[in-house]
């Protein structure tokens, strides 16, 4: 480990992560979930992270810079018209610090804080200093009128989760980052997958439904029609993870929440895997968990969903899937042909594709802030 840390600092360069969350981070979350099997790993990347302290543990591979947010904070916030100020104030103390060191800095997500490290980027002249790269998990990006040009300016890198939103985003910026590219999810392909999936003692049908408690995960479609597909095939039964609340009805499963360690068991013991979102989803990680552990997956024909389900390749996409009616005649078709689900490459939405495609990531970047200069 320590060797790993040597290693790093002969570098130039050094990557700094943003984090509005402690890592590691001890709840439920994709992105974090991605980082904290990354910086475990010692071939990791990252040299600093900047976040709140963690309840519990910390890596202890990398450097950390802590903030907190104080009454004085809140106060100073509030002065400066800046809720980013803290941050900033950390980057700008390392800059003078090292007036030689020269930073790659990673942002996911937070186009607020993306805004105002730009402007300070601009105002202080540290363009040949600090390379940005923005990890954008959303599928389209935010309107114009949040001066999306200005940012693109200073912008270095921008990184989407699918070729389809970046084709969408082409057409609706003509000035992305010059350096814009796809990073694809991944899961832990060692705990998702189908090695242990047995094979079926019981005739019945089992279809799946995991997510998040929310509207436009779509359970609320699937309990429409429920009833009355479960009248016509006796022989199926509805799982449904993820709710806060018990569901009750004829053939109906209700799991509640489970943890994240016991839901390949569950995938492997589905027939079919039912991805009913309601929103331009990004990429869908419970998604690839279902397909990596054997099952057959109906899905959503909204935003980066097709691509992952390689446009129908990898399992059936329902057009119009707000209309009740077409996730019924999906899983009516399913019951009266019962296809086999497609066999995935196992390196494919893997952690370790993902991993090595990040240090790629930062290489190249690396590379191109070697040679900035004023």
């Amino acid at each position: 480990m320590q060797e790993n840390l040597l290693f790093k600092k002969m570098y130039r360069s050094k990557v700094i992560l943003i984090s509005h969350l402690p890592l590691p981070y001890h709840k439920i979350g994709s992105w974090t979930t991605l980082y904290d099997n990354y910086i475990k790993n010692e071939n990791n990347k990252i040299d600093i992270i900047i976040c709140p302290r963690p309840e519990h543990s910390v890596y202890n591979n990398v450097e950390y810079l802590f903030y907190k947010k104080s009454l004085l904070y809140k106060l100073k916030s509030k002065i400066l018209k800046n809720r980013f100020y803290h941050i900033l104030d950390i980057i700008l103390k390392l800059t003078k610090k090292n007036p030689t060191q020269k930073y790659i800095i990673q942002v996911i997500d937070n186009y607020g804080f993306l805004s105002k490290l730009c402007d300070l980027i601009s105002e202080k002249k540290l363009k040949d200093r600090i390379h940005i790269q923005y990890f954008f998990h959303g599928f389209k990006l935010y309107h114009k009128s949040q001066n999306l040009g200005k940012v693109f300016e200073v912008l270095d890198e921008l990184i989407l989760l699918t070729n389809l939103s970046l084709k969408i985003n082409k057409k609706i910026y003509s000035n992305l980052p010059k350096n814009t590219s796809v990073l694809h999810n991944g899961i832990d392909t060692s705990l998702f997958n189908k090695k242990h999936r047995k094979v079926k003692e019981s005739n019945k049908t089992t279809f799946l439904w995991c997510s998040q408690d929310r509207p436009k995960k779509g359970l609320h479609l699937i309990l429409k029609i429920w009833g009355k597909f479960y009248k016509k095939f006796p022989q199926s039964e509805l799982w449904i993870v993820g709710t806060y609340d018990k569901i009750y009805g004829d053939g109906i499963v209700s799991l509640n929440r489970i943890e994240n360690h016991n839901l390949p068991g569950i995938y492997r013991k589905a027939d079919v895997y039912l991805f009913p979102t309601q929103w331009t989803e990004p990429f869908g990680l419970t998604l690839i968990e279902a397909l990596h552990c054997g099952c057959f997956c109906i899905a959503s024909n909204l935003g980066g969903v097709p691509e992952v389900l390689d446009f129908g390749k990898f399992g059936w996409l329902v057009d119009d899937p707000d209309n009740p009616d077409n996730w019924f005649a999906a899983m009516e078709n399913y019951m009266q042909i019962k296809p086999k689900p497609h066999s995935i490459p196992n390196n494919l939405y893997s952690l370790e594709s993902w991993k090595f495609n990040m240090n790629k990531i930062v290489e190249s970047a690396k590379e191109k802030i070697a040679t900035r200069v004023k």
